[in-house]
């Protein structure tokens, strides 16, 4: 409860004084130090970045931690959303796309926090960073936590 009081005054003093910095706008989805063009980045056009909402946080500061933190977009750019679960190879023959996995069962993109059960076999793959120690570890916490 004492934490709660706590967070509550630093917000009020971050906003009261103007100590915040400007968060980034969702349109902009580029990312890393390149930030190529959209005429380079078809997957980006009508995405937004993601949001993050944290509980008992002023709508400001919970702005801000989702342009600073959030690393995935949302909506998918169009050309992802326009993907099709299958596709005609060269044969003639229709097969499902092997990156677009067909939509979970019942799912509500209006409520995604509903919890979804599918009996389809889902996976989760893990790439090791091949950085330092701290990100090695980074990684494999995230793989935990997503698992």
């Amino acid at each position: 409860h004492e934490n709660m009081k706590s967070w509550s005054k630093l917000q009020q003093t971050l906003l009261q004084n103007n100590m915040l910095p400007t968060p980034i706008p969702r349109t902009h989805t580029s990312r890393g130090f390149s930030g190529l063009p959209p005429d380079q980045t078809p997957a980006l056009e009508g995405a937004l970045r993601g949001t993050i909402h944290c509980p008992n946080t002023d709508p400001q500061i919970n702005e801000l931690l989702s342009s600073m933190l959030a690393s995935w977009n949302e909506p998918r750019g169009t050309r992802d959303d326009l993907a099709q679960y299958y596709y005609t190879d060269k044969d003639g023959t229709r097969q499902q796309h092997p990156f677009v996995p067909l939509p979970l069962d019942h799912f509500d993109p209006q409520h995604p926090d509903d919890v979804v059960r599918t009996k389809r076999r889902r996976y989760l793959t893990f790439e090791p960073d091949t950085g330092g120690w701290n990100n090695l570890r980074i990684s494999f916490e995230n793989i935990l936590t997503l698992a």
